[in-house]
């Protein structure tokens, strides 16, 4: 059968999934002319069949078209009269629209604690730029950020831990960003807040280090030695291939003396009878090097731990 639409021109139309009953407390919005037709009310003829016009039938039409960014100030709107059953599919369709002219999802927004949004957000920002990520700041989306619903902002907030897992789990090149892992890693101390245990493991594994002939290095290749740290330095500046090197032969910028001052941080770098093994093996691929003067129980205390990875050379030479 056909009924009557509440357009001008009256049409007389089949129902189909874009038709629904009109409703006195709910209007269409001009905007949804094209996609939704509204069947006027008939009280001489049953109608309960079809489909009232509700802003839960609104949200869900909206969300099947091929560009629902293009409805985002409606749905913006509407969004606090969503069921449950249409919140899932708000959070995982494109539908909020970027400065670019693209659109994302909102569970790939990113949202940042107050104490974090001057301090990191513009870098995190250029991250997502840079790398064509999937994710995106608030700052990059084409509405107001005040105008961002409450109920999509559920699991979107990024703290500290949340973006060095990201910086050195989800980028391949996470050396592009040391400086800003390190600033990271600043704010969580000034803050004294914990870095997760597998964030440990992930900077102690991660190449994000980048020294001075521009090789990405993992912090398990920076020997923090201070006894010595001068002498290895210019040992390993002698080498044509470094193995290992010191906080000094990382490029300028980065500067990780904190990392080395706190006592969870420094955990990533060899030092202790690791880094005694390293300048063995160092020592071990140099004809002959003098280290300088010591004294019996010096030479005891300091190498005697590291004189078995020399066993077999006597390019170590000893002045006591």
């Amino acid at each position: 059968s056909l009924h009557e639409t509440i357009n001008k021109e009256q049409k007389l139309v089949a129902i189909d999934e874009s038709t629904y009953l009109e409703n006195p407390e709910f209007s269409l919005d001009s905007s949804l002319n094209s996609i939704v037709t509204l069947i006027r009310r008939n009280n001489n003829i049953r109608q309960d069949w079809i489909e009232l016009w509700t802003p839960q039938a609104a949200l869900s039409i909206i969300l099947e078209q091929d560009r629902p960014e293009q409805f985002a100030a409606i749905l913006l709107e509407l969004i606090p009269k969503a069921n449950e059953e249409l919140l899932p599919k708000l959070r995982t369709t494109q539908w909020l629209p970027l400065h670019n002219g693209k659109a994302v999802a909102p569970e790939n927004m990113v949202l940042l604690p107050p104490h974090l949004l001057d301090k990191l957000e513009k870098d995190l920002e250029n991250v997502f730029r840079a790398e064509e990520s999937s994710y995106v700041s608030l700052s990059m989306l084409a509405i107001e950020p005040s105008k961002y619903p409450e109920a999509l902002k559920k699991d979107s907030t990024w703290y500290e831990n949340d973006i060095l897992k990201f910086l050195l789990e989800d980028i391949d090149m996470s050396s592009n960003y040391s400086a800003f892992i390190l600033k990271i890693l600043d704010t969580l101390l000034q803050r004294k807040q914990t870095i997760r245990k597998e964030n440990i493991e992930r900077l102690k594994q991660k190449e994000w280090l980048i020294d001075r002939r521009g090789r990405t290095i993992s912090p398990q290749k920076v020997v923090i030695f201070a006894d010595l740290n001068k002498e290895f330095l210019a040992i390993l500046e002698q080498l044509d291939v470094w193995d290992y090197v010191t906080p000094e032969m990382l490029i300028e910028d980065i500067d990780i003396s904190f990392c080395v001052r706190d006592k969870e941080l420094s955990k990533i770098f060899i030092k202790g009878d690791e880094a005694l093994e390293a300048l063995g093996i160092t020592l071990s691929c140099t004809e002959e090097y003098y280290i300088g003067e010591f004294s019996s129980t010096e030479v005891e205390t300091k190498f005697d731990k590291f004189a078995k990875v020399l066993v077999s050379s006597n390019i170590f030479q000893f002045l006591v």
